[in-house]
């Protein structure tokens, strides 16, 4: 998946450090990161940026944890760092562009994707949280630990995932696939349905609700099913939606008729185990739960 990025290893421990030459600068321009020209994702390193920052006010940068005034630390692989500028961006030097990161979940090498994304996922919470959601005063960043502070009623800021639950659900030798309605996004572009894959009942958690009663809501919700026998699979932290995603694996209860919700799915029907596509090759634990159906390990 996404996040096993083995040998290598992630680390989200704060810092309080100016990046390293060879260290990377991940800079954003309307859902888009600053890449390289090729196909794998290659970062620009602070060096290489060092020459396009040189008229930058250091007022306008957000939130920076950097001695210099300038950057903001986001995580690392190893010893290699991600910094970024969160508000800032600059026009893309020669042999670089800005490259949509929803399509970074297809590319390599995946730890550097990974980076990436938690990066992206950073920056999104920072330029959001400009302001105090209590008083409306601009925030500033805590000097001991990733954390918004606002300097006039004090309030504090943590980043936020939102968790939500992926479905695999059982019926004999089939397995339950949905297609989201790309309308639901307004923001989406409707695929060619020859490109649009399977996916899986799937929700976020509502307050005051367990994981298990999420399962047991989107269900109904979307595919008017009940379920049982619920047994948790794994977990995947997903960037993209800056969300904790938790699988289950379940079994229809009863009747097996789908009453589909079509403002959120365009399409749910029971698929044979045998007619799933194969999915080995895709990072998501959506895709991971449907491939240990298809293989017969559930």
């Amino acid at each position: 998946m996404l996040h096993e990025i083995a040998p290598y290893q992630y680390h989200i421990e704060f810092k309080t450090e100016d990046p390293a030459p060879d260290d990377f600068l991940c800079l954003f321009q309307d859902g888009k990161i600053l890449a390289r020209e090729t196909e794998e994702l290659s970062l620009p390193t602070a060096a290489e940026m060092e020459p396009y920052l040189t008229g930058l006010s250091l007022d306008a940068p957000l939130f920076t944890t950097a001695p210099g005034g300038r950057y903001t630390f986001f995580c690392s692989i190893d010893t290699r760092n991600f910094f970024g500028i969160p508000g800032v961006s600059v026009n893309a030097p020669e042999g670089f562009y800005y490259r949509p990161t929803r399509e970074l979940r297809m590319v390599t090498p995946q730890h550097i994707v990974y980076g990436a994304m938690m990066a992206t996922q950073l920056n999104l919470w920072y330029v959001t949280h400009a302001y105090c959601g209590k008083c409306g005063k601009r925030n500033g960043h805590s000097g001991k630990e990733r954390a918004l502070v606002c300097p006039d009623c004090g309030n504090v800021i943590y980043p936020q995932i939102s968790p939500s639950v992926i479905i695999g659900i059982k019926n004999g030798n089939k397995l339950l696939c949905t297609q989201y309605n790309p309308m639901h996004n307004p923001g989406a572009r409707m695929p060619h349905p020859a490109k649009r894959s399977y996916a899986l009942v799937a929700g976020y958690i509502e307050s005051g609700e367990t994981p298990e009663d999420a399962v047991r809501r989107e269900t109904m919700e979307e595919v008017g099913i009940r379920v049982k026998n619920l047994r948790y699979y794994k977990s995947q932290p997903w960037p993209f939606s800056s969300s904790l995603l938790l699988g289950y694996t379940c079994e229809v209860d009863g009747d097996d008729t789908i009453t589909l919700e079509e403002d959120e799915l365009s399409l749910a029907e029971w698929v044979e185990r045998e007619d799933l596509p194969d999915r080995s090759r895709d990072i998501s634990l959506t895709s991971e739960i449907m491939e240990t159906f298809r293989t017969g390990k559930w």
